[in-house]
């Protein structure tokens, strides 16, 4: 009887990966409608400037902002420098954030490129997974190991 169990309980293990993988394409998350407005300028408690970027989620979906950014100066296509916050953020429907960035001041325009993605079981099903330790993690199906990021560009910033 305990032989059956365990028999029953690993091929149920073995087909909802394959379950979850064949049901991935025919479900789709709206997509998301997201904004960013550059805000100005300040400066921070040691003098250093900065840019003021609001980041507005104008979607009917809640959308997780990754911890990184980039920052891209016009006439140099090669340069695209990735920068990271603390942490990513969570913003719910109407929801804004606001993320103070430094002033790029080695070229005459810039701006940043954020990143997000609709909140979703998708997502779910991938922070999930990327905590599993590796033993287990290498039975994920591929298309749970990768989570596409859309980017969300401010426009140039003149110095």
């Amino acid at each position: 009887m305990r032989r059956r169990k365990v028999i029953i309980v690993s091929v149920l293990l073995l087909i909802l990966p394959a379950l979850l993988y064949l049901v991935s394409p025919m479900t789709t998350t709206p997509a998301a409608k997201v904004a960013v407005a550059f805000a100005g300028f300040t400066n921070d408690l040691s003098g250093a400037h900065l840019a003021v970027f609001q980041v507005t989620n104008q979607s009917d979906v809640t959308i997780r902002l990754s911890n990184e950014y980039h920052i891209e100066a016009r006439g140099d296509d090669q340069r695209s420098d990735a920068h990271f916050f603390d942490r990513s953020a969570t913003l719910t429907v109407g929801r804004a954030k606001i993320y103070m960035v430094p002033a790029y001041t080695n070229f005459e325009e810039w701006r940043v490129a954020f990143y997000y993605v609709p909140d979703g079981w998708r997502w779910v099903a991938f922070d999930r997974a990327r905590r599993l330790p590796l033993s287990m993690y290498r039975f994920v199906p591929q298309s749970l190991k990768h989570v596409p990021f859309e980017s969300l560009r401010s426009d140039w910033i003149h110095r």
